[in-house]
């Protein structure tokens, strides 16, 4: 999606460069679609407004939709799903990781799963420095919003089938551990799959 962006701005579609390695067309065709829906390519496939705001960031596309749209209140998420996962082996829910870079000892305290602390601070630091380049907004957004703002292709509808399988706005299907506490809840956003064409 990165590069798909890069050459929108600069005006190509990649066919006219020669590339050591080329990137994949389904790939390409694939980041395409997503930039479209995210605003930061029209119907077209040329770079908006919005998609050079995106370009100017240090972040994943995705990411940088998030962070332009839901302001410095995205900086610590955006930060957290750009780097490694700080807690190891704990459930999927993203509202404990914030937890943990908001509040490092309370979280130690009150939680089983360790803290990778440098891991931590990393993000932290990243959070602080990404918030600085957004503009405060008058709207707050939940954490499941922002994530909803990311990866717009990955909320996920619980299928009646009783166990934790959903289907995703993108169309993939997905399955969460029963055993993981979201696995209760009928929405998700998926900010993370293991890559299974049929069920992630």
């Amino acid at each position: 999606a990165g590069l798909a962006l890069e050459l929108a701005l600069w005006g190509s579609d990649g066919s006219d460069l020669a590339f050591l390695t080329p990137p994949p067309a389904a790939a390409l065709t694939e980041a395409r679609a997503l930039l479209v829906p995210l605003g930061a390519l029209d119907p077209g496939h040329r770079i908006t407004a919005h998609g050079k705001a995106l370009a100017a960031l240090p972040l994943h596309p995705r990411l940088g939709h998030m962070l332009v749209t839901a302001g410095p209140d995205a900086a610590p998420l955006a930060a957290l799903l750009a780097d490694r996962d700080p807690l190891r082996g704990a459930p999927a829910d993203l509202t404990l990781r914030l937890d943990a870079i908001r509040d490092p000892r309370r979280y130690a305290a009150s939680h089983p799963h360790p803290l990778n602390r440098p891991t931590i601070e990393r993000i932290r630091t990243e959070a602080r420095r990404l918030a600085r380049l957004s503009a405060p907004l008058s709207e707050s957004f939940s954490a499941a919003e922002m994530a909803a703002l990311a990866y717009p292709d990955r909320i996920g509808l619980r299928r009646d089938t009783g166990d934790a399988r959903y289907i995703l706005s993108g169309g993939k299907g997905a399955v969460l551990a029963d055993s993981d506490p979201l696995s209760r809840c009928r929405l998700i956003v998926a900010t993370d799959l293991d890559g299974d064409p049929r069920e992630a």
